[in-house]
């Protein structure tokens, strides 16, 4: 699971600001979708949810003695 990444698509207001945002359930679905990798929402630590495009690095915490951390690349779509 360390250094894999995943994109999300997401609609804009102006390019940049997302209509919306990202949550740690939509990461957690993109993995599974995309990656094929099984983590629960609560795993991923995400202090606020994403409003902007941009590539991400978030935490995602196993164990509590084991955390990696994957690429979030959000982007217009």
């Amino acid at each position: 699971l360390d250094n894999a990444s995943v994109t999300l698509r997401a609609k804009t207001v102006d390019g940049t600001r997302l209509y919306g945002s990202i949550q740690a359930a939509d990461i957690a679905a993109a993995l599974e979708t995309g990656q094929k990798i099984t983590v629960d929402k609560a795993q991923i630590a995400l202090d606020e949810p994403i409003k902007e495009t941009g590539t991400f690095d978030i935490a995602v915490k196993l164990h509590p003695e084991l955390t990696c951390t994957i690429k979030v690349w959000v982007v217009e779509g």
